[in-house]
């Protein structure tokens, strides 16, 4: 193994090493993650925790005492609501670094090489050489380039 490829595999192991940790780190974090929300009225609380499981319910007035069953059950589906897209959002938020992994690894392997333009070039110009194009339409048969017939094996 040449110097160049163990030294460029070396920092691949290092990169992928780091976002190990990362990873770790974060599905501690999000495991931890609670929201707390409250209703537009002030008259309900909510915390939910990271799988979005109510860990607090609070009422914070007297005013539900006096509420149609409908008009309280409208205003708890609000606020849950709203402390579910709060978190939602926070979890996307932490992940959305960890979400672009594939595409980084293969940047740092071809970015900045002739290959890594001349793929992109080819897939823009011949949509047709993609593989999931070479499948038949009903999926019944393998990509053509991995099929063969007599007079391939025959010629070659």
């Amino acid at each position: 193994m040449s110097s160049g490829y163990q030294d460029q595999l070396r920092a691949v192991m290092g990169q992928l090493e780091e976002r190990r940790e990362q990873l770790l780190a974060s599905r501690e974090s999000i495991a931890a993650r609670k929201v707390k929300t409250t209703s537009k009225d002030r008259m309900i609380t909510v915390e939910l925790g990271s799988q979005s499981e109510i860990k607090e319910l609070k009422f914070n007035t007297e005013q539900y005492r006096s509420m149609a069953p409908a008009e309280l059950s409208k205003v708890l589906v609000e606020v849950l609501e709203k402390a579910r897209t709060q978190l939602r959002e926070e979890l996307l938020a932490e992940a959305a670094p960890m979400l672009d992994l594939g595409r980084q690894m293969r940047e740092s392997m071809l970015g900045g090489s002739p290959l890594a333009s001349l793929i992109g070039d080819v897939g823009r110009l011949w949509p047709e050489t993609r593989p999931e194009s070479a499948l038949p339409a009903d999926g019944s048969a393998r990509p053509w380039s991995a099929t063969t017939t007599e007079d391939d094996e025959r010629d070659g």
